[in-house]
């Protein structure tokens, strides 16, 4: 991945028209791995009521790399009840089926959440501590708000920003033009679709389609930002673009930028809710061991 492109002593703006800097969408997603066999079917496990955990712990056995990543984090995040496990049949023992499938998930998609220090997330791992958090949020508020989503609503949040992961190697490059942009735009899907040419929930959606993920996760992460134009599976895009609302908020420090483009009346309405049962909605979140378990992951 190429650095900052910069001169001395001021670093120069690269204009995003430039032919050396235009973005191409296919070749982006060519540069994104297959995703793995593994992830696809803690997918279809996360989909469906007859699963078999045998199959899956079989399956994840046969990838040393990641079972050590899940085993590590089992232990790590103390979601084991303080007993450290060795093997994912102990984890299954003591965490259960559901919390043992999600951690599967994210650790099979973990690599792929690879960011740079100048592109979206400004730090490391921001990218993949942002999916983190706002699936455990997503999930929890599907219990509160709308339990016939609990199902996907993990993944849906894991999701939801797989597009920031196609553009982030642009977004590194022209960096200071697209960020100039988005203080001018103060709207992210703005500052894109100027600089880039394209959104990151549009480019998520191509790579939704190419993975051949399910219908209703295909739409979470193109119309997160913007659920009312959601045709289909409104409850879950909106499900979604409430929990990156807070969980920017409440991990980020940050006004979110969709502030702009949906209001949070509007997305609690949805689920028969006024901004007043915000403080309560709040505090039926477990927070802070959300926050301890993502930053441990």
């Amino acid at each position: 991945r190429s650095s900052l492109i910069h001169t001395e002593p001021e670093a120069e703006l690269v204009d995003p028209r430039a032919a050396d800097s235009a973005f191409c969408l296919q070749d982006a997603l060519q540069q994104i791995k297959p995703i793995p066999q593994i992830a696809l079917e803690t997918l279809a496990i996360l989909a469906n009521d007859s699963y078999s955990m045998k199959e899956l712990a079989a399956c994840v056995h046969k990838d040393q790399v990641i079972t050590a990543r899940v085993l590590g984090w089992c232990n790590a995040a103390g979601v084991v009840g303080g007993h450290e496990v060795s093997n994912l049949d102990a984890a299954l023992v003591r965490m259960g089926e559901k919390k043992l499938i999600r951690l599967i998930l994210a650790a099979t998609l973990s690599g792929y959440f690879v960011d740079q220090d100048t592109g979206y997330a400004q730090s490391r791992g921001g990218l993949f501590h942002g999916a983190l958090a706002c699936a455990a949020i997503t999930t929890e508020l599907a219990h509160l708000l709308a339990p016939e989503l609990s199902r996907i609503a993990y993944t849906a949040g894991l999701l939801h920003d797989i597009g920031k992961v196609v553009l982030d190697h642009h977004v590194c490059r022209v960096a200071p033009e697209f960020y100039r942009v988005l203080r001018d735009e103060q709207s992210l899907l703005a500052a894109e679709a100027k600089v880039i040419g394209i959104t990151h929930p549009e480019a998520g959606e191509k790579l939704a389609l190419e993975w051949e993920l399910a219908e209703p996760l295909v739409q979470a992460v193109r119309w997160h930002h913007e659920p009312r134009k959601a045709t289909e599976h409104g409850d879950l895009c909106t499900l979604v673009c409430l929990s990156d609302w807070l969980s920017r908020i409440l991990w980020e420090g940050q006004q979110p930028w969709m502030a702009q483009e949906m209001e949070l009346t509007t997305l609690l309405a949805r689920f028969g809710m006024s901004p007043n049962a915000l403080p309560t909605l709040l505090s039926a979140l477990p927070l802070r061991e959300i926050h301890r378990q993502v930053m441990l992951s």
